[in-house]
């Protein structure tokens, strides 16, 4: 983990552009674009295309589906837990457990 953030902050550190990872942009390009930093808006967006099959296609989009699902379902759970923690903090008098509210 070391090793990757000091590559971060070398790259920042020295105001390097890596392909596919940063760019360097002059302070007017900034302002220009009402001082957005999405960083879409200051690097090319490179698509390859490849042939596949409807099949691929369809073992692709069923994976997806799957991995969507999975999810959906943690999502659920957290939620939940997230819910029951919130209602274990208050009380019926409208004190938290931690003192007045």
């Amino acid at each position: 983990m070391i090793a990757l953030e000091s590559g971060f902050l070398g790259t920042f550190d020295a105001r390097r552009a890596v392909e596919d990872f940063s760019v360097v942009v002059a302070h007017d390009a900034i302002a220009a674009k009402n001082y957005s930093l999405s960083a879409g808006r200051y690097f090319d967006v490179k698509i390859e295309y490849g042939d596949i099959t409807p099949e691929q296609f369809a073992e692709k989009v069923n994976g997806y589906s799957k991995r969507l699902a999975a999810m959906f379902t943690e999502s659920k759970k957290l939620e939940s837990k997230i819910k029951g923690g919130l209602a274990g903090l208050m009380l019926s008098d409208g004190q938290s457990q931690g003192g007045k509210a």
